[in-house]
Protein backbone atom coordinates (compact mmCIF):
# COMPACT_ATOMS: atom_id res chain seq x y z
CA UNK A 1 0.00 0.00 0.00
CA UNK A 2 2.81 2.42 0.85
CA UNK A 3 4.51 1.75 -2.51
CA UNK A 4 1.26 2.63 -4.31
CA UNK A 5 0.88 5.87 -2.35
CA UNK A 6 4.51 6.75 -2.97
CA UNK A 7 4.08 6.06 -6.69
CA UNK A 8 1.00 8.31 -6.87
CA UNK A 9 2.76 11.11 -5.00
CA UNK A 10 5.76 10.89 -7.33
CA UNK A 11 3.36 10.87 -10.31
CA UNK A 12 1.73 14.02 -8.96
CA UNK A 13 5.09 15.76 -8.44
CA UNK A 14 6.39 14.63 -11.83
CA UNK A 15 3.24 15.86 -13.58
CA UNK A 16 3.49 19.26 -11.88
CA UNK A 17 7.16 19.56 -12.81
CA UNK A 18 6.44 18.54 -16.41
CA UNK A 19 3.67 21.11 -16.68
CA UNK A 20 5.79 23.83 -15.07
CA UNK A 21 8.75 23.16 -17.34
CA UNK A 22 6.75 24.00 -20.45
CA UNK A 23 5.17 27.13 -18.94
CA UNK A 24 8.12 29.26 -20.07
CA UNK A 25 7.65 28.13 -23.69
CA UNK A 26 3.85 28.30 -23.84
CA UNK A 27 2.71 30.85 -21.24
CA UNK A 28 -0.95 30.78 -20.18
CA UNK A 29 -3.16 33.82 -20.67
CA UNK A 30 -4.40 33.94 -17.07
CA UNK A 31 -4.20 32.04 -13.79
CA UNK A 32 -7.37 30.06 -14.49
CA UNK A 33 -5.80 28.65 -17.65
CA UNK A 34 -2.56 27.92 -15.76
CA UNK A 35 -4.41 25.92 -13.10
CA UNK A 36 -6.45 24.10 -15.75
CA UNK A 37 -3.34 23.08 -17.65
CA UNK A 38 -1.60 22.09 -14.43
CA UNK A 39 -4.52 19.85 -13.64
CA UNK A 40 -4.32 18.30 -17.11
CA UNK A 41 -0.58 17.70 -16.65
CA UNK A 42 -1.17 15.98 -13.31
CA UNK A 43 -4.10 14.02 -14.72
CA UNK A 44 -2.01 12.74 -17.63
CA UNK A 45 0.77 11.77 -15.23
CA UNK A 46 -1.56 9.96 -12.81
CA UNK A 47 -3.35 8.07 -15.58
CA UNK A 48 -0.53 7.15 -17.92
CA UNK A 49 2.72 6.90 -15.91
CA UNK A 50 2.13 3.52 -14.29
CA UNK A 51 0.75 1.79 -17.42
CA UNK A 52 3.75 3.06 -19.40
CA UNK A 53 6.10 1.84 -16.70
CA UNK A 54 4.41 -1.58 -16.69
CA UNK A 55 4.51 -1.82 -20.49
CA UNK A 56 8.26 -1.14 -20.47
CA UNK A 57 8.60 -4.14 -18.17
CA UNK A 58 11.47 -2.99 -15.98
CA UNK A 59 12.44 -5.36 -13.19
CA UNK A 60 12.80 -2.89 -10.33
CA UNK A 61 12.38 -3.08 -6.59
CA UNK A 62 9.29 -1.35 -5.16
CA UNK A 63 11.57 0.91 -3.13
CA UNK A 64 13.13 2.28 -6.35
CA UNK A 65 9.84 2.62 -8.21
CA UNK A 66 9.35 6.28 -7.29
CA UNK A 67 12.43 7.38 -9.27
CA UNK A 68 11.20 5.81 -12.50
CA UNK A 69 7.67 6.98 -11.80
CA UNK A 70 8.91 10.55 -11.35
CA UNK A 71 10.70 10.55 -14.71
CA UNK A 72 7.84 9.01 -16.67
CA UNK A 73 5.38 11.36 -14.93
CA UNK A 74 7.50 14.35 -15.93
CA UNK A 75 7.25 13.28 -19.57
CA UNK A 76 3.51 12.63 -19.27
CA UNK A 77 2.94 16.06 -17.70
CA UNK A 78 5.01 17.76 -20.39
CA UNK A 79 3.16 15.97 -23.18
CA UNK A 80 -0.23 16.52 -21.53
CA UNK A 81 0.33 20.28 -21.34
CA UNK A 82 1.51 20.33 -24.96
CA UNK A 83 -1.48 18.36 -26.23
CA UNK A 84 -3.87 20.57 -24.27
CA UNK A 85 -2.34 23.70 -25.80
CA UNK A 86 -2.38 22.20 -29.30
CA UNK A 87 -6.06 21.23 -29.12
CA UNK A 88 -7.07 24.56 -27.54
CA UNK A 89 -5.31 26.54 -30.28
CA UNK A 90 -6.89 24.40 -33.00
CA UNK A 91 -10.37 24.87 -31.55
CA UNK A 92 -9.89 28.61 -31.08
CA UNK A 93 -8.66 28.99 -34.67
CA UNK A 94 -11.58 27.03 -36.14
CA UNK A 95 -14.45 28.00 -33.84
CA UNK A 96 -16.40 29.92 -36.49
CA UNK A 97 -15.94 27.37 -39.29
CA UNK A 98 -18.28 24.63 -40.42
CA UNK A 99 -17.19 21.02 -39.83
CA UNK A 100 -16.91 20.47 -43.58
CA UNK A 101 -14.56 23.45 -43.93
CA UNK A 102 -12.36 22.13 -41.14
CA UNK A 103 -12.34 18.68 -42.72
CA UNK A 104 -11.33 20.09 -46.12
CA UNK A 105 -8.59 22.15 -44.52
CA UNK A 106 -7.22 19.10 -42.68
CA UNK A 107 -7.39 16.99 -45.83
CA UNK A 108 -5.74 19.59 -48.09
CA UNK A 109 -3.57 21.88 -45.96
CA UNK A 110 -2.31 25.08 -47.53
CA UNK A 111 1.42 25.25 -47.97
CA UNK A 112 3.01 28.15 -46.14
CA UNK A 113 5.32 30.28 -48.27
CA UNK A 114 8.74 31.02 -46.88
CA UNK A 115 10.11 34.50 -47.27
Amino acid sequence: MLEWIGAKISSFIGGILGGLSILSYIPPKDTKEAFMRGGVSVGFALMFAQPILLSIGLEIKPSDLWMYELGISFLCGFIGYSVMNWVANFLAKNQNKDIMEVGRELKNPKKKKRK
